[in-house]
């Protein structure tokens, strides 16, 4: 039996199917017909599922052969969207939102981007531009210098409101933060737009929002910071999204410490969420430095929400951290 006839595109619920495979780290799935299909892809070596036989995840080669499958149809079914835009007279300019390449290539701002259609943008030059601003709160006054020499004083916008709020095009030409007096002892970043706004800033902090799907934005204020600052990470405790802190500990060659509540245990058995199969704890995964202060999450098997610590009277800092793959490959060899 070939490979096309195991995943037919065509068929809209079928595709919905893959689409979400592609989309997600596991689907649940329940429909007789879905679970049929779901064993034949087992027996191919594309999918997994984990022992509850709910939750279905793509393996490396399932992810490969769907997403080529994906692409194809795409190509057999998709107008020609560049001859569309040439009778237009319309140019795409290297960045845009996503609704407007959505618009003009799908014909519906509401398109499903899938990541091998943004890897096709990509290999023509072009991506998705965003109008998320920088936002950070500090009660510490501050100078930006930006790249061609102008110097901005946010002293006064800092002593009415505590937090800055700086448009794209501005914040990319920061070049250097000046301090008026001592730079903050600590700078954390913190995922949740919530939990950022309700987080208890303290004297000495500078507090960053660093939300998961727009990092270049905070990643590069980060840079443009003195480089001997302390950096606290605020985020779920979720396996997956200390995997993603440590990506961006590597990309910012910098070790960062988790802001953890220093009674973690209380938070775990009163608010703990239980973890499925497709996201069970690691160890050999993340640093040793983590591993102890997360050790109640582990043996418990749950997860905790950034939102339901973020009050949190009394903050403990995990030790820093930060691990390259070649270090996690060598961790997990030796558990």
């Amino acid at each position: 039996m070939s490979q096309e006839s195991l995943i037919v595109m065509e068929d809209e619920a079928t595709r919905c199917l893959v689409e979400a495979l592609l989309d997600q780290s596991a689907v649940r799935i329940r429909r007789r017909w879905a679970k049929l299909q779901a064993q034949l892809w087992i027996e191919q070596g594309w999918l997994q599922v984990d022992s509850t036989a709910e939750h279905y995840s793509l393996t490396a080669a399932g992810r490969t052969i769907f997403l080529q499958q994906h692409q194809e149809w795409l190509l057999r079914t998709q107008p020609d969207a560049e001859q569309k835009l040439q009778r237009l007279g319309i140019e795409l300019p290297a960045q845009l939102p996503p609704a407007i390449f959505a618009a003009l290539l799908f014909g519906d701002r509401h398109h499903r981007w899938q990541p091998a259609e943004w890897a096709q943008l990509a290999e023509q030059g072009l991506s998705a531009a965003t109008d998320q601003p920088l936002r950070f709160r500090t009660r510490l006054p501050m100078t930006l210098f930006l790249q061609q020499g102008d110097l901005l004083d946010m002293q006064s916008w800092i002593r009415h409101s505590a937090e800055c709020v700086l448009p794209v095009a501005l914040s990319s030409q920061i070049a250097k933060i000046l301090w008026a007096a001592q730079p903050p002892g600590k700078i954390v970043t913190i995922e949740s737009r919530a939990a950022y706004l309700s987080y208890p800033l303290a004297a000495d902090e500078l507090v960053v929002f660093a939300p998961a799907g727009m990092p270049s934005l905070w990643q590069s204020f980060l840079r443009a910071l003195p480089p001997g600052f302390l950096w606290a990470h605020l985020c779920d405790l979720h396996p997956d999204a200390l995997m993603r802190c440590l990506q961006w500990a590597n990309e910012l060659s910098r070790a960062v410490c988790l802001m953890l509540p220093d009674n973690l245990s209380s938070f775990v058995n009163e608010y703990g969420i239980a973890l499925s199969d497709a996201h069970a704890w690691s160890l050999a995964a993340l640093p040793r430095a983590w591993q102890s202060p997360l050790g109640y999450l582990f043996t418990s098997g749950r997860w905790l929400q950034q939102e339901v610590f973020t009050l949190t009277p009394r903050w403990v800092l995990s030790a820093p951290a930060s691990m390259n793959l070649e270090e996690r490959i060598l961790s997990a060899s030796a558990e």
